[in-house]
């Protein structure tokens, strides 16, 4: 019976949420691509996998930030474009964020990429200041 009430309620949650229902990708984004992006993000949480997809050139503390999301958060950063971007790779990313980060901010709090991000940039000045 409680199992019964427990996937009647996530139902609900579902439809009155609209999360399960395709989203309209903002505009410019290819909306193939973003809702792959959605849909890999759904999968990959439900096979106990976290990653949040970035783009940008390398930065001097990308190490050390991908250190500890991977160490202490499991989560996996990717990388999905770099010097040259590709409006679909970025497509993808904003799908697949709005799924992810959601839920890695449920899991470890609303600041964790800001919290990483000062740590790492903490720790490589530690390494790199005489």
């Amino acid at each position: 019976r409680m199992c019964s009430q427990l996937i009647f309620t996530g139902f609900l949650l579902l439809l009155i949420t609209g999360i399960g229902q395709a989203q309209k990708a903002p505009a410019g984004y290819p909306q193939a691509d973003y809702e792959q992006g959605r849909t890999d993000a759904q999968n990959d949480i439900k096979s106990g996998v976290l990653a949040y997809e970035f783009a940008g050139l390398p930065a001097p503390t990308d190490d050390e930030e991908i250190r500890l999301f991977r160490e202490r958060y499991h989560i996996e950063l990717r990388r999905v474009a770099g010097d040259e971007i590709r409006i679909e790779a970025i497509s993808h990313m904003v799908g697949y964020n709005e799924i992810a980060l959601p839920e890695i901010e449920h899991r470890f709090g609303k600041d964790i990429l800001q919290k990483v991000a000062d740590e790492a940039k903490a720790n490589y000045e530690k390494q790199h200041t005489p």
